[in-house]
């Protein structure tokens, strides 16, 4: 993943146009003008649109809802109790998983406010 992403980033500075063709959707945070995705598992093509359509944010926020909901084909466990409804809901409201967690006592919902309070430490790892 990381030399990909390297890759990818290195030619988009380099104002080349580059297509990721993987199922992994940790993939979407690298798309921009220059850089798309192609899912092979849902065979469908992600620019910065359509990662907004998939996830409800820009790629640059794909990072922080994977962050809290976790990902098992990854092996990243996020927050127990946070699917991918709630995390776009905290993103949006706080802006990053950092966000999140600094106002987690303003979550209404308790069992999710008690869980950010617990696995914070595995949120911000999951992020990273």
């Amino acid at each position: 993943d990381d030399i990909i992403g390297t890759l990818a980033k290195t030619c988009a500075l380099e104002g080349i146009k580059t297509v990721i063709v993987s199922g992994d959707k940790d993939f979407m945070q690298l798309v921009s003008d220059d850089i798309m995705m192609i899912d092979t598992m849902k065979d469908k093509t992600y620019g910065i649109e359509g990662v907004r359509e998939r996830f409800g944010v820009g790629p640059e926020k794909v990072v922080d809802i994977l962050g809290l909901m976790g990902d098992a084909s990854d092996n990243i466990p996020g927050v127990p109790g946070v699917g991918e409804k709630t995390a776009l809901r905290l993103i949006e409201e706080f802006g990053t998983v950092e966000g999140v967690l600094e106002n987690a006592d303003k979550v209404r919902n308790k069992k999710v406010k008690e869980s950010l309070r617990e696995f914070a430490d595995q949120a911000r790892l999951s992020r990273d």
